[in-house]
């Protein structure tokens, strides 16, 4: 991003707070606190009539500026934000995070407050690692992690699907279009996505969170990767398609 561009941005995003669009914005205040006592604050916000996008948006997403030792940034396609502005509120979304420590101890992940919703919304944390939701909204979360980089294993979220009584979510149709297979002779994962579903780029997580690897796919329903492991594992495979983000988990 150039300087001008980056000055742009940002005045875009003062503009949130100063004029009256600020009023229709709905915002999610999050603090991260990490084991070195710096603090790291967050904002998502949701605009009206979706002028924002999940992806990157130039003038709605505000990229990080400077590298603390350790950090937890929104994660979107592949840069790291300190803001970022999405459509319209929809409970079904999760948005993913990037975590980075180079120091050990207890990293927390707390709601600041919410801004503009009628209603008051459940604020959660998901870990795609262990498949739990931590609700936020009166308690923060603790981490109690090893020095690395845990990106994408993180998101927020705002339903806990097993207190959805039993519904079918969007979350559910969604994981249902997409469907993986490891190919042992070959070493290979063969990802199909079902009509309607479109690959945009998958990564590869091992179960602390590290990246093994990512592939950008250029809007195809079928892709195969090759992963060679001399023993068995379960890995997190997150594909990036039409309809969002998904996290499976495979055996190889």
């Amino acid at each position: 991003m150039s300087k001008l561009t980056y000055i742009f941005s940002f005045a875009v995003l003062l503009s949130w707070l100063s004029t009256s669009y600020a009023q229709d914005i709905q915002r999610v205040r999050i603090n991260f606190h990490s084991p070195a006592n710096l603090n790291r604050e967050l904002l998502l916000g949701f605009t009206p009539n979706n002028e924002a996008t999940d992806g990157f948006d130039y003038g709605y997403d505000g990229m990080t500026a400077d590298d603390f030792p350790d950090d937890l940034n929104w994660l979107i396609e592949g840069q790291r934000c300190v803001i970022q502005g999405v459509g319209i509120f929809d409970v079904s979304k999760q948005y993913p995070f990037w975590l980075g420590l180079t120091n050990s101890g207890t990293s927390t992940i707390s709601l600041i407050t919410l801004e503009n919703f009628e209603e008051p919304i459940d604020v959660y944390i998901y870990d795609s690692l262990n498949e739990t939701y931590t609700l936020i909204n009166d308690s923060p979360l603790d981490l109690e992690l090893i020095p690395d980089e845990y990106s994408a294993r993180y998101y927020i979220a705002f339903q806990d699907p097993e207190e959805n009584n039993g519904s079918l979510s969007l979350d559910t149709i969604h994981e249902n279009q997409v469907e993986l297979s490891y190919l042992k002779d070959s070493e290979r994962l063969k990802i199909h996505s079902k009509p309607g579903t479109i690959i945009k780029s998958v990564s590869v997580y091992n179960t602390l969170g590290q990246k093994i690897l990512t592939f950008k796919e250029s809007d195809i329903q079928e892709s195969t990767i090759r992963i060679s492991s001399s023993k068995s594992q379960v890995l997190l495979v997150e594909i990036q398609t039409n309809l969002g983000v998904l996290v499976k988990r495979i055996l190889i």
